[in-house]
């Protein structure tokens, strides 16, 4: 994905930081137009907007990754409901 997006000089180094678990090195390196480009960040009802533009011409079920985090049981049903 970084390759694609023009930022595949990054990978080496986000490899070797995440193999020694330097995790907050790595989020340092992550700019906002990165996370923009390559997640869906926001409210519930804003997660499920962007997942809708981005991918429902393409996929009938996308599965969700919360890093650093355990989401809140309610916003995950908030997700879903917005989705249908």
């Amino acid at each position: 994905m970084l390759e694609v997006e023009g930022w595949a000089e990054l990978m080496p180094e986000l490899n070797a930081l995440s193999k020694a678990g330097r995790f907050a090195e790595m989020r340092a390196l992550v700019t906002p137009e990165m996370v923009a480009t390559l997640a869906v960040v926001g409210t519930p009802q804003q997660c499920a907007d962007q997942l809708r533009d981005r991918f429902a011409p393409h996929a009938r079920e996308v599965c969700c990754y919360f890093p650093g985090y355990t989401a809140a049981p309610a916003d995950i049903a908030e997700l879903v409901d917005a989705l249908r």
